[in-house]
């Protein structure tokens, strides 16, 4: 069993983009399965890290986990709400195609639940990472958990995650979220190319599970409480 560490919670801001970047380089997009079998550069990687942190972190919905002692950032979860008008990049040549392919990829996810499902108020929770170095100590169901009671309380509805990862997916089950669909990324074709370009992902069942953990269920208990 993994030693036990101290940890704190808080809600992520600009000042902590840098550390994020950082994080995410080392222990996110070089292990995801999408971004991972893409084979990125390292440029590629630190472009495709910065644009997740600084694209979603100015939202102040996302949180970090810091060790107490050393006071380093050892884990993260991002929200982004769909209301929310981010520029979405199209046809740029100044952006790298291995990030385009993946930015399609989400963009299409994100409208999975509205146009097959009806759902509206969406909170966007599609990354969880933890350093390596601190796994398997709980601080992802942890960030989860509490990122969940967040939005919960902002008086959002749903939290959806397009999850690639087995923990991933133990820890939704935990939370009792549903899965509102399952995509074959072998079948998955990019929309501007049309190649099969996650066909070599490593995924449960060669697919990416789209996550929703209806946030009505927490709101009830805690106004009974």
């Amino acid at each position: 069993m993994a030693e036990q560490v101290s940890i704190t919670y808080r809600l992520l801001n600009e000042d902590d983009i840098d550390d994020v970047i950082a994080l995410l380089s080392e222990h996110y997009v070089t292990r995801e399965s999408t971004s991972k079998c893409l084979s990125m550069t390292k440029e590629e990687i630190l472009s495709y890290a910065d644009e997740i942190a600084r694209d979603a972190i100015p939202q102040g919905i996302s949180l970090g986990a810091f060790d107490d002692v050393t006071n380093e950032l050892v884990g993260v979860t991002f929200g982004e709400c769909d209301l929310y008008r981010k520029p979405k990049i199209k046809n740029d040549n100044r952006t790298p195609i291995k990030i385009q392919y993946l930015q399609r990829l989400y963009e299409w996810f994100e409208l999975i639940p509205r146009i097959e499902h009806g759902i509206t108020s969406i909170l966007l929770a599609d990354v969880l990472a933890v350093s390596t170095q601190y796994s398997n100590r709980g601080i992802g169901t942890e960030l989860t958990i509490r990122q969940a009671n967040l939005l919960a309380d902002l008086g959002f509805t749903f939290l959806l995650s397009f999850i690639t990862s087995e923990k991933a997916l133990a820890i939704h089950a935990k939370l009792g979220s549903k899965c509102l669909k399952k995509v074959d990324m072998r079948t998955y074709r990019d929309s501007r190319t049309g190649e099969a370009v996650f066909k070599h992902a490593e995924l449960k069942d060669n697919c990416i599970q789209v996550m929703c953990i209806d946030l009505r269920n927490l709101q009830s208990i805690k106004s009974k409480a």
